[in-house]
């Protein structure tokens, strides 16, 4: 080969690598959208904008992620379990029976723990994910719909058909705390150093922010109608609430504690994710089947992504995601089934432990 040819042969060999490399920029992240009405969930890459489906079955409903993106736990309500995946693969990797409409979900600090609320049981559940295993469950009072969980160890939890805010210690299963609103609490966002709570109402412009210790209600008006979902950016400097009846995000200033700013979106939107560096929202719209794309600093959509039937829950996974090494399972299927004969097992022993004497504090086991 003639030196020419060579030097022409390493020019081509550099611009084919520079071309896999994101531009600045770049939104390299996974976007996993939750299609309840098709039993899927819509993989998204955040730059192209094309997408995977992965069929998980029943109802997916809720999502909660991992701080490294290598775990999305997924609730289905009315099939009564919860779902693990890896969304690199992507792949489920475990089912699990969570009798009692699992709803709400969220992964503790440390990444060990997923809790996940069942609204018709009661109960709050452990999800031990180095193990994908259910590690137990206690009895709650109120029927737990959304929950969000702080650095120490608690959790705040919204009440099907309820107008109180309730705080869990989640060693013990005991209440620290009954926060009564003049509202129906539904959602919820905890910011990252744990010191602000918001909260959204069923058919209420009111949004709440629980602050203090003993805990404080505070209200904000917002001009958008029907506050679904709240998330906070980023660098908590906003909460980002969607609104069902305007189709519309409210984005309030945190640090102002009012409404600055109203996007339009698509129809009915549900839950909202951001980028890990705060540049994008990516906003559920159960009512068009799509995805916002929204620039941040810009408050404006951007963008439309399809997704499938009815989408709710959305997190984002970084593009740079570690992964967990796989575990030794046996199928899906064959662990669900598993999984159901424990839970059902454990539900007979504390059936049998409280005819002998009450139901006991802290989780129970489900082994």
């Amino acid at each position: 080969m003639s030196l020419l040819a060579k030097i022409q042969s390493t020019i081509l060999l550099c611009a084919w690598l520079l071309a896999l490399v994101p531009a600045a920029g770049a939104r390299a992240e996974l976007i996993v959208v939750a299609n309840e009405h098709a039993g899927t969930l819509s993989i998204i890459d955040g730059e192209t904008g094309g997408a995977r489906t992965l069929t998980v079955g029943g109802d997916p409903h809720n999502l909660a992620v991992t701080a490294g993106g290598g775990r999305v736990i997924v609730t289905h309500p009315s099939a009564g379990r919860v779902s693990v995946i890896d969304p690199r693969l992507p792949k489920v990797l475990k089912r699990l029976a969570v009798p009692g409409r699992p709803h709400g979900v969220a992964v503790g600090p440390d990444d060990r723990w997923a809790f996940i609320g069942a609204e018709t049981g009661r109960k709050l559940y452990r999800l031990d994910l180095a193990k994908l295993e259910l590690a137990g469950a206690f009895a709650l009072s109120p029927a737990p719909h959304n929950l969000a969980v702080t650095a120490t160890g608690r959790a705040w939890i919204t009440v099907q058909g309820g107008s109180t805010l309730w705080l869990v210690d989640l060693g013990s299963g005991a209440p620290v705390h009954r926060l009564d609103t003049p509202a129906m609490p539904h959602d919820l966002a905890l910011s990252r150093q744990g010191g602000a709570l918001w909260v959204t109402n069923w058919g209420s412009p009111d949004v709440f922010l629980v602050q203090g210790d003993p805990p404080r209600l505070l209200t904000v008006k917002i001009g958008g109608r029907e506050a679904h979902h709240v998330a906070l950016t980023p660098d908590g400097a906003g909460a980002w609430i969607t609104n069902h009846g305007s189709e519309d995000i409210s984005v309030i200033d945190t640090a102002r504690r009012r409404e600055v700013a109203r996007i339009a979106v698509g129809d009915a939107p549900h839950h909202v994710a951001f980028s890990r560096d705060g540049r994008w929202a990516y906003v559920a719209n159960s009512g068009s089947n799509d995805v916002s794309v929204i620039d941040v600093a810009a408050r404006r959509e951007v963008r439309r992504l399809p997704a499938g039937a009815h989408p709710h829950g959305i997190v984002t996974i970084p593009g740079n995601v570690a992964t967990f090494d796989a575990p030794d399972l046996q199928s899906a299927e064959a662990d669900f089934a598993h999984s159901a004969e424990a839970v059902t097992s454990a539900a007979k022993a504390g059936r049998s432990a409280k005819a002998d004497g009450g139901e006991r504090r802290g989780f129970s086991a489900l082994q």
